[in-house]
């Protein structure tokens, strides 16, 4: 284990967003599970038993949690979940007979698929991606589930770049929904939340949107604004399970519909 472990900032981000889930340690004891590739079974109640087995706590959200931050990936194969962790390989070295056998699992390259149709998924997405980044993220296109190999989408979204490091990339609508929700000063720092993690750790999301909704609003903890209550047409008092306190107002409502009925 490197001591940059122990600096990972959105791993801890995660750790005090989720407090009794433990997603730091549960990523540190991945790496015990995962073969050579960084591929481990996706098995929850197994893995519980190998990683923290003495602490009850609810391991399949924490592997959600793990997952919707992009810590970790999950794949199927032959009717089997995997896990995937991306950077494995980038910290992990082998040799001897474990460097050259055959791996434990499947890679993750022939799963949902053979090589070839993978190869040109990831060749699309890489030419969608740089079509994002050539642009000033004004009116740029972002593509989803249905994308060919030409790279169009009759299903095309268009998203506008923001953040500190104009790396998020959201629709008119979600973003809309983040000033409803939040206001612009508290929409501004989520999306600058997320805009310094992918700028520092050099991240990339399927859904900046979905990494807000997974682990960036459990980090900044944003207050909702608050909604006007309902209050009575009549004395103006705010209502109370849609009926009004003031004892005049419920006595005539109660009068008309007895005249109606």
């Amino acid at each position: 284990m490197k001591p940059d472990f122990f600096r990972h900032e959105a791993l801890q981000d995660l750790e005090v967003a989720n407090p009794g889930l433990y997603p730091m340690l549960v990523y540190e004891g991945l790496w015990t599970q995962a073969d050579r590739q960084g591929v481990f079974p996706w098995n929850p109640r197994q893995l519980h038993l190998d990683i923290l087995p003495f602490i009850p706590f609810d391991f399949q959200k924490t592997l959600e949690i793990l997952q919707g931050a992009g810590e970790i990936e999950l794949f199927e194969n032959a009717g089997k979940k995997y896990g995937f962790i991306p950077t494995f390989a980038e910290h992990q070295r082998f040799s001897g007979d474990e460097a050259s056998g055959k791996p434990k699992y499947p890679a993750p390259l022939d799963c949902n698929g053979t090589k070839q149709a993978r190869s040109k998924q990831e060749a699309s997405q890489k030419k969608v991606r740089s079509m994002n980044e050539t642009g000033n993220g004004v009116g740029s296109r972002e593509y989803g589930v249905g994308n060919t190999d030409s790279g169009e989408s009759p299903h095309a979204v268009e998203k506008k770049t923001y953040g500190e490091f104009e790396n998020v990339k959201l629709s008119d609508k979600d973003h809309d929904a983040l000033l409803d929700a939040y206001g612009p000063e508290q929409t501004k720092k989520i999306i600058d939340k997320l805009s310094a993690y992918k700028e520092s750790k050099g991240k990339r999301y399927k859904s900046d949107i979905g990494a807000i909704r997974q682990w960036v609003l459990e980090s900044v903890q944003p207050v909702p604004l608050a909604r006007p209550s309902p209050t009575c047409p009549k004395c103006g008092r705010e209502l109370s399970d849609g009926i009004c306190p003031n004892w005049q107002c419920s006595q005539d409502e109660e009068d008309m519909f007895a005249q109606a009925g």
